[in-house]
């Protein structure tokens, strides 16, 4: 959602005479709403993702809120089928109430022969790693080492960059302290 101001065609919309520094993000001015389920370090329980989830569902519109998508870049290596595992009803319960529900399909490679939880739910969209390629770039991406590809039965909906991403930092942060090689 990062939106840099710059100036926009009024009859198009499209930004005008950017700066290779701006950044304009895939949904530039989208609202976000974040819902914390994690400590700093990125760990958390099942069940709080579950009830992060039933809130954005039981919330959507409040005050004003249009929540139209939820984001999960992660997942669990839960054996039951989704139509036991209570991580993936809570996903499809926000997409039976509207919302659009995209998934992280796993970092476990394509040879884990199937996709994390709630990935393998055919009601969320899940979402692989592409990685850029080394010869030329991202004009010819190819799906990353790490990435989870699924099964004949449910295999990732589509592919997204997923390594070398430009993004924000925090510093202090976790994971701007334990991994100073990330810093662009």
């Amino acid at each position: 959602a990062a939106d840099d101001p710059t100036a926009v065609d009024p009859k198009t919309g499209a930004p005008i005479n950017t700066k290779p520094t701006d950044q304009l993000g895939i949904a530039p001015g989208a609202g976000l709403l974040a819902v914390k389920v994690a400590t700093t370090d990125g760990s958390t329980d099942v069940s709080e993702v579950i009830a992060g989830l039933d809130w954005i569902t039981a919330h959507a519109h409040d005050n004003g809120m249009n929540v139209r998508v939820v984001n999960l870049s992660f997942g669990t290596d839960s054996v039951q089928s989704y139509q036991l595992d209570p991580l993936a009803a809570a996903a499809e319960n926000a997409w039976r109430h509207g919302i659009v529900v995209v998934v992280s399909g796993g970092n476990e490679g394509p040879s884990a022969g199937r996709l994390t939880d709630p990935a393998m739910d055919p009601y969320v969209i899940a979402v692989g790693a592409s990685a850029s390629s080394t010869v030329s770039g991202w004009s010819r991406p190819t799906v990353a080492s790490f990435s989870s590809t699924g099964s004949a039965a449910r295999h990732v909906d589509l592919v997204a960059p997923g390594s070398s991403i430009a993004s924000l930092r925090n510093p202090g942060s976790y994971i701007d302290e334990n991994y100073p090689s990330g810093l662009v």
